[in-house]
């Protein structure tokens, strides 16, 4: 599940980074649906996931926490920026990238761990309370 909604993400991202800044409406939108996407998700993993591996994989889930919290920094000033701005483009590049190497970490790392610590009962009851967890997030920064 948390693989799918990775992929998810990465495409809104592809989607964002071919436009330009005559598509004005486009980008609002993308940025709309990316917002939709990650901050339920980073919401989830918060409370649920990386808390119970937070004592095996101390480090792993403290730069996990730290990852998310530069991501959402940006996606901040990506939000306050007009569409047209001409840094718009690559301020959304630099999100990508910071996401695509969280993503990237996690699903290398972090989800491994998961699997080394907990068994299949555990992991089917930690996607319930993330898919909880994320229907109570907050949709604004």
């Amino acid at each position: 599940m948390l693989r799918d909604e990775h992929e998810a993400v990465l495409d809104t991202f592809e989607e964002m980074l071919e436009t330009t800044s005559r598509a004005v409406k486009t980008r609002k939108d993308q940025l709309a649906k990316l917002q939709q996407l990650l901050l339920p998700h980073m919401a989830g993993e918060e409370k649920v996931f990386y808390p119970a591996l937070q004592q095996e994989e101390q480090e792993l889930t403290f730069e996990a926490y730290e990852e998310h919290r530069v991501a959402k920094s940006v996606l901040k000033d990506l939000l306050a920026l007009s569409p047209d701005d001409e840094r718009w483009h690559a301020r959304c590049q630099v999100l990508q990238e910071i996401i695509a190497h969280h993503i990237e970490e996690e699903e290398s790392e972090v989800f491994d761990a998961a699997e080394e610590s907990f068994g299949d009962d555990e992991l089917d009851e930690m996607e319930q309370r993330f898919e909880q967890a994320k229907k109570q997030a907050p949709m604004e920064l």
